[in-house]
């Protein structure tokens, strides 16, 4: 829950009104990643997943 209130913050400094995703992906060796990216980086990740 702290971790959450942290990408909270910081997501807030930048003032500015676009969405942002936190992605948590777990990849195929078992070891886990999460991000925080804006909207144009989203629609490009989903787009090389697919």
């Amino acid at each position: 829950m702290a971790l959450l209130g942290g990408v909270g913050a910081i997501a807030g400094i930048g003032g500015k009104n676009k969405k942002e995703y936190l992605i948590a992906i777990e990849w195929k060796d078992g070891d886990k990643s999460l991000i925080l990216i804006d909207d144009e980086y989203y629609k490009v990740f989903i787009q090389s997943m697919f």
